[in-house]
């Protein structure tokens, strides 16, 4: 792990450096992302998936055939055109390291970059998790340059957009519906029922378990959420599940709270409404798939809580939300550096400069 910190901590130099200017800016976020996009494309098996996406490669190639029993035919036709599998890993670094750029350019505040670039190395949800499932990375990058048509509220186009992303990974149908969700600030009354609803939602997520582990049961053998149970770790919560729901509701009743504030602009209420989504996330009984939606929500949660943080104006609550970030990322890592794969597929980087 001393190349990923290494990359990390040159991150924050930089983002220390001052940018007075928008130009200087784009330059020092260019030089935040391109250690990113190296560490991603030149990386020799290195993440969960490094290997079964090479064997996929390789046979695709050999087998001279585009039939597969899956509706992800975007990615098979993506790796055909690859010359090397390589290439393959460039082509893949490249959309996500460009989504990254659009994510910070757009949506984060550069006071704030620092914070958001710790978090992305800690969390598994975001950098690793996006090394290791290609297809799921393709489809959160369009995914998060999605955020524009939310924002304009252009939904046929962000439809189209998360339709073609399902080519990749079919994940990306589960978020069609945000076409619903609007920039808009919401009234009293709508702010009242999205407590309402969302409270009502993590009291019937907590006790589902135990009223129908029938139902539960049914749902995890289902085998398009079962064969996502390994990944079922990424949830945030393991071993503190009691601190934690205080730490979300805390989080969650912030950004409830500070949607109801006069100053917050559209933009910022789409990104606070979407970060909800993610603690109802976190508050989810644990069914396979769901360590995938982590993958496309910490994103939103990230610009949510930092767009909370920034309009805080109480120093005591602005830190209190601060540390409740870097406390789900940092316990997010503990925990998956104690799984049994933490140590063969990611605690000794290699790449195509030095294996």
């Amino acid at each position: 792990m001393l190349v990923y910190f290494s990359i990390l901590v040159v991150i924050l130099i930089i983002c220390a450096t001052p940018g007075n200017s928008e130009s200087k800016n784009n330059i020092k976020l260019f030089f935040c992302i391109l250690p990113i996009f190296l560490f991603m494309a030149l990386r020799v098996d290195y993440g969960g998936d490094y290997a079964n996406y090479e064997d996929f490669y390789n046979y695709i190639h050999s087998a001279g055939s585009l039939n597969f029993d899956t509706g992800e035919i975007a990615f098979i036709w993506l790796a055909s055109i690859m010359p090397t599998y390589r290439m393959f890993l460039v082509v893949v670094s490249i959309l996500f390291c460009s989504a990254l750029f659009y994510m910070f350019k757009r949506y984060i505040p550069t006071k704030f970059w620092a914070v958001a670039f710790l978090v992305i190395f800690l969390s598994k949800s975001m950098l690793f998790g996006n090394m290791s499932g290609m297809r799921n990375s393709i489809a959160v990058s369009a995914f998060i340059f999605g955020f524009y048509y939310l924002e304009q509220g252009r939904k046929l186009s962000y439809v189209i957009l998360m339709i073609g992303a399902s080519f990749f990974h079919s994940s990306a149908l589960f978020f069609l519906p945000l076409i619903f969700i609007t920039p808009k600030k919401p009234s009293k009354i709508e702010i009242v029922i999205l407590v309402v609803i969302c409270l009502a939602f993590a009291f019937l997520a907590a006790i589902l378990p135990a009223i129908s582990p029938k139902i539960m049961k049914t749902i995890v053998n289902i085998s398009f959420f079962s064969r996502y149970d390994p990944y079922l770790e990424v949830k945030l919560t393991p071993g503190i599940r009691g601190f934690s729901y205080l730490l979300i509701f805390f989080m969650f009743y912030r950004n409830i709270k500070m949607l109801s504030q006069s100053s917050v602009t559209e933009r910022e209420s789409l990104l606070i409404k979407l970060s909800l989504l993610y603690f109802m996330l976190m508050l989810a009984p644990s069914v396979g798939l769901m360590s995938r939606l982590f993958f496309y929500l910490s994103f939103p949660f990230l610009v949510g809580a930092i767009y909370v943080i920034n309009r805080e104006h109480k120093l005591m609550l602005k830190l209190a939300y601060l540390g409740c970030i870097l406390f789900f990322a940092g316990i997010e890592f503990y925990v998956f550096s104690l799984e049994d794969r933490f140590s063969t597929l990611y605690l000794n980087y290699h790449s195509i400069l030095t294996y």
